[in-house]
């Protein structure tokens, strides 16, 4: 159970929680950073900020803008928004039916723009060698050493399959790690309990993400 809290403006009790309440930081002369809640619901602090900010919503648009460029010059926060941004269109396409509109707006723009996306880095020769060297790096440091040969050939075999259901069925198969690689926790084995045959579409919105 939450601990209430009461609004100064309206008296209402509320859970102490940001759904009800503004978080507030404040940094002290000594670097330690503060944070609490507004004494204020959201509703009665809105109520009494919203003449401020219809008065002066340029200004404030402007200070906020250049807030956020500034804080997304540091790197931490590019890779914290690149991570972020991988992991919500994945959570998104992991839905058939946005994955399938995403699919159709992707086939019409590579119609519409013909080989532009060859120019893009990722395409650049150089990135994808860099890509499959890491991917091989990645798949050779989580093979161990004390595969047989027994297990190497099962391996073989699971890759053979993907490569047989892609010509058979028309439908793009990968061999699917079921504890990723380099997962964000824990990282998986190149060993052949480890390994399963899945579409295409459906290892890369899995993505690095752990099996639920």
């Amino acid at each position: 159970m939450d601990e209430l809290r009461r609004c100064k403006a309206c008296g209402e009790e509320f859970p102490a929680t940001s759904e009800f309440f503004v978080t507030l930081t404040v940094k002290q002369k000594n670097g330690v950073v503060r944070c609490y809640f507004a004494s204020e619901c959201r509703p009665c602090r809105n109520k009494r900020f919203r003449p401020y900010y219809e008065a002066n919503r340029e200004k404030l648009k402007a200070r906020a803008t250049v807030s956020t460029r500034k804080r997304r010059e540091r790197p931490e926060v590019q890779e914290q928004e690149r991570v972020a941004s991988r992991n919500r269109k994945r959570i998104v396409l992991a839905d058939p039916g946005k994955r399938a509109e995403h699919n159709a707006r992707t086939r019409k723009w590579h119609k519409d723009n013909p080989g532009r996306y060859k120019t893009f880095k990722h395409f650049q020769p150089h990135m994808r060698r860099m890509y499959a060297m890491k991917r091989f790096a990645a798949e050779l440091q989580a093979t161990p050493p004390w595969l047989t040969a027994e297990h190497k050939r099962h391996i073989e075999t699971i890759y053979a399959i993907a490569d047989y259901l892609t010509r058979k069925t028309g439908v793009p198969h990968d061999v699917d790690h079921y504890y990723p690689l380099r997962a964000l926790t824990c990282c998986g084995l190149h060993v052949p309990w480890n390994l399963r045959v899945i579409p295409a579409a459906k290892n890369q919105s899995k993505g690095n993400r752990l099996p639920i």
